[in-house]
């Protein structure tokens, strides 16, 4: 569960770039649409379909595919599920002439550690 623009942006894009991702992990980003349920059993919970912030932790999508990845059960079948605006939002960060990630020459790093 993270904020769509902090996280989601390095999930989309940032992760899958070679000089912050070295060893090539595959990244697979996967959304979850909320549909909260109230439950007289248990009104502090959305249902097992919510995908608010904590509660995401009962989503039965998350959950399965979170027992995929770790019993390593058809877990190369995960594809990306996006459903927010995600993607369009990681291109217009990049198309900005001061955005995006981009690798640090060695040479500017050593001038940051000049001045300190």
């Amino acid at each position: 569960s993270v904020p769509l623009i902090s996280l989601g942006y390095m999930c989309v894009d940032g992760w899958k770039k070679p000089h912050l991702n070295p060893s090539g992990s595959r990244v697979v980003t996967r959304e979850y649409i909320h549909h909260g349920e109230f439950s007289v059993d248990d009104p502090m919970r959305g249902g097992p379909k919510s995908a608010e912030h904590v509660d995401i932790m009962g989503n039965l999508d998350m959950t399965e595919d979170f027992l995929r990845i770790v019993t390593d059960f058809q877990a190369n079948k995960l594809q990306n599920q996006i459903v927010s605006d995600i993607e369009n939002i990681a291109n217009r960060i990049n198309a900005h002439p001061l955005g995006g990630l981009k690798p640090i020459k060695d040479s500017k790093i050593r001038a940051l550690f000049k001045r300190m």
